[in-house]
């Protein structure tokens, strides 16, 4: 909780050092994001990609040059799907049935970007770190006869943390107004899970997001 906490206020103090020069930006973004989870040493057998969507508020400062620091509010869907033996809330056997477990979280980053182009079009590039804050997490189980869901049953831990790092375009409309298109990874660093399981029990977190957005300068 403290290290949430000193996140935080590293981005709150960040905006209000700089929140009344005239360089920010405002916007929102959208998308799709491509999640999995990875063990200590290796991927999960038998994992395919859990597909979910994200959203989020884009704050934006330009610094020096063509530099600039970002920072925002997401909400994002991490987690992991596989297909496996499995064991249902009755007691049923499944030699194969489909788990899910989606994490949803309330993310902050904290990027520093670099952009290259004319007012007509930009690509940018980006990366730093990113604290995800857990708000719920929904585990189910689907197989021959079984079909269950559990919501919040603490087998993950409340906070996540790792790195990000995106390319993207910029498509100016208006002398305040563009467009943009991002493709970004954010790479878990610290282990998610809060219960004994294979691979020492370390699960990592992984979405890869197309998002489009809209960005207003204020």
């Amino acid at each position: 909780m403290k290290k949430c906490t000193l996140f935080v206020l590293l981005a709150l103090s960040c905006t209000i050092l700089w929140a009344q020069d005239g360089k920010w930006t405002l916007g929102a973004e959208g998308g799709a994001s491509l999640a999995s989870a990875r063990g200590e040493r290796t991927p999960f057998e038998g994992q395919q990609p859990l597909f979910a969507p994200a959203a989020g508020i884009i704050l934006q400062r330009a610094l020096h040059g063509r530099l600039f620091f970002r920072s925002g509010l997401s909400l994002t869907q991490k987690g992991l799907r596989w297909t496996g033996a499995a064991i249902g809330s009755n007691g049923t056997v499944l030699a194969r049935a489909e788990q899910t477990h989606r994490l949803h979280y309330f993310t902050v980053p904290l990027l520093v970007g670099i952009h290259m182009g004319s007012n007509r079009g930009r690509i940018y590039l980006q990366a730093g770190p990113w604290a995800g804050f857990l708000l719920r997490e929904r585990a189910e189980l689907k197989g021959p006869g079984v079909n269950d869901r559990a919501d919040n049953e603490g087998r993950y831990r409340k906070t996540d943390f790792g790195l990000a790092a995106g390319v993207g375009g910029l498509f100016p409309v208006s002398r305040k107004m563009a467009f943009s298109l991002e493709l970004r990874d954010e790479l878990g660093l610290t282990n998610s899970s809060d219960i004994d399981g294979p691979d020492n029990g370390v699960l990592r977190t992984n979405a890869l997001s197309l998002l489009l957005g809209v960005r207003f300068g204020l």
